[in-house]
């Protein structure tokens, strides 16, 4: 990439304003002694210019080339890098259309502290530095003189000397006579990751028997607090309660609080006021301050704990199958004399226990397995035990009830034969036992020809004819939905006989 940015570039210009030159040379050689002496000054002018450019490139360009060149050592050049297991770079295309490049860090210890710069060209060269710190906590601080008590002399400076250990990002350091902070008199200086404060103080009668306390600050790890008890690492409150730390740390400036945490919300404020089952998870609480030491660059210092935050909550309303179906209400269609099973689970947190229960049984699980007489009412019973950090447990519990409603066909009753005087009108009805569904189809069939004779549920003859005597069948049917099943025509007959008797055609005459 260098390769093109400087040394293609030098290449043409070279190229160029050497072509121009040996042309101007050629042409001098053709000129006469005349004329070659008034073009000397001339050409040494544009032989100048030339050699001015050409040194301007050189001079403008190489510090960039060989500084964005180091830079593509310590991280690799494009998006890759020649330690992969020290560092590694991820590229990511966003749908917006510009581009992330992200570098990670393995490991990260003392030796890699220092500046990382990223570089990047699209019509332009543009980039961005950040200093990264191997953080190390304050451990102590030393106050000279060592004397516990001391006496000094009112109205004579008395100079006081603190210094921290190791402490990276650099500490500051705070000096407090009592209770009070001394804001005045003294100063501070770090090198090689130790702080030294000198503090240069006048007393007065009125600090007899005060003490002078001189803090090293950075941000300790922060301590919280739920529902006024000490936090543990684990937390479990019910869904749609309020979730609050009061979280405190040491450190000057006085450290600001923020947690990342799943499903969302506030970052700032530690407080979710009606939380859900979705914020459960691993929590991250970071207490952080800006120290800003003398003459050194201000950083920013972090301290951080986690705890795992278990949202509960009672059982919610059951998902349930039959067959492969999905049941969507609380009524299921059988067929009398079949058995089916019912599958039924809930979501819940801690997970329930099931059990079924009807007229005069009870079962315990998730399935149900039922042979089908009559019509009854089932129970499906979900319920689970929470245990919340602060407050008493409680015991979730939600019942679903289940109609069965039984299917089956019609049924016809016996049928009672009929005898009709031929050229009269006679009526047979197709009596029935209602089946569920109660509505029905009906079809009468004469039993010499199979032919359909009427869709009704009576049978009428109306002048009727001797060659319609005969066996008449009549069928009753329903169409039976169960639920998770394909529909079942249900049907049932019986037969009656019709006699059709002939009017006598002999006369009799009296004389």
């Amino acid at each position: 990439m260098y390769f093109f940015v400087l040394f293609i570039p030098l290449a043409i210009i070279l190229i160029c304003y050497i072509s121009i030159l040996l042309k101007i040379w050629r042409e001098k050689k053709m000129r006469s002694a005349w004329i070659q002496k008034r073009s000397v000054m001339r050409d040494v002018k544009v032989t100048m210019s030339v050699a001015f450019v050409i040194l301007s490139f050189i001079i403008s360009w190489t510090p960039y080339a060989v500084l964005s060149l180091c830079y593509s050592n310590k991280i690799g050049e494009g998006c890759s890098t020649s330690n992969e297991s020290k560092f590694s770079l991820k590229f990511n295309l966003q749908p917006v259309g510009y581009d992330i490049y992200t570098l990670t860090i393995n490991n990260f210890e003392v030796n890699d502290t220092g500046l990382y710069r990223c570089l990047t060209y699209v019509t332009f060269w543009q980039d961005s530095t950040i200093h990264i710190t191997h953080a190390v906590d304050i451990k102590s601080v030393t106050l000279t003189p060592k004397t516990d008590l001391i006496s000094v002399i009112e109205n004579v400076p008395q100079i006081f000397r603190c210094v921290t250990s190791t402490c990276r990002p650099v500490a500051t350091i705070s000096w407090y006579l009592g209770s009070t902070q001394i804001t005045s008199g003294n100063k501070s200086n770090s090198l090689q990751d130790v702080t030294t404060s000198t503090l240069n103080y006048t007393f007065q009668k009125r600090h007899q028997d005060k003490r002078i306390l001189c803090r090293g600050n950075g941000p300790s790890k922060p301590v919280c607090r739920f529902g006024g008890s000490a936090l543990s690492s684990v937390v479990t409150l019910r869904e749609d309660s309020e979730f609050r730390l009061n979280c405190t740390s040491d450190g000057n400036p006085l450290p600001s609080f923020s947690w990342i945490h799943p499903g969302g919300g506030q970052s700032t404020r530690l407080i979710i006021n009606s939380i859900k089952r979705t914020h459960s998870g691993r929590y991250r609480i970071i207490a952080e301050n800006r120290l800003i030491p003398l003459e050194r660059q201000s950083v920013y210092l972090r301290q951080d704990m986690h705890l795992t935050v278990d949202v509960q909550y009672p059982p919610d309303q059951p998902q349930c199958h039959l067959g492969e179906t999905a049941i969507s209400t609380n009524t299921v269609s059988a067929i009398r004399e079949q058995n089916i099973t019912i599958s039924c689970l809930c979501d819940s947190n801690p997970p329930s226990i099931y059990w079924w229960s009807g007229y005069s049984f009870s079962k315990s699980g998730q399935d149900l397995r039922i042979f089908v007489q009559n019509a009854t009412t089932i129970n499906f019973t979900m319920e689970n035990s929470m245990q919340f950090t602060i407050g008493n447990s409680t015991q979730g519990r939600r019942v679903s009830p289940f109609e069965v409603k039984v299917l089956f066909p019609p049924v016809v009753k016996p049928l009672t034969n009929v005898t009709v005087i031929e050229e009269g009108t006679v009526s047979v009805v197709c009596e029935i036992t209602a089946g569920v569904p109660s509505k029905n189809d009906f079809q009468w069939e004469r039993m010499s020809d199979s032919s359909k004779v009427s869709m009704e549920q009576t049978l009428i003859f109306a002048n009727i004819d001797r060659k319609q005597t005969g066996y008449y069948k009549c069928t009753a049917s329903n169409n039976m939905e169960p639920t998770g099943h394909d529909a079942v025509v249900g049907a049932s007959s019986n037969t009656v006989y019709v006699d059709v008797q002939c009017k006598s055609n002999t006369e009799i005459s009296l004389i």
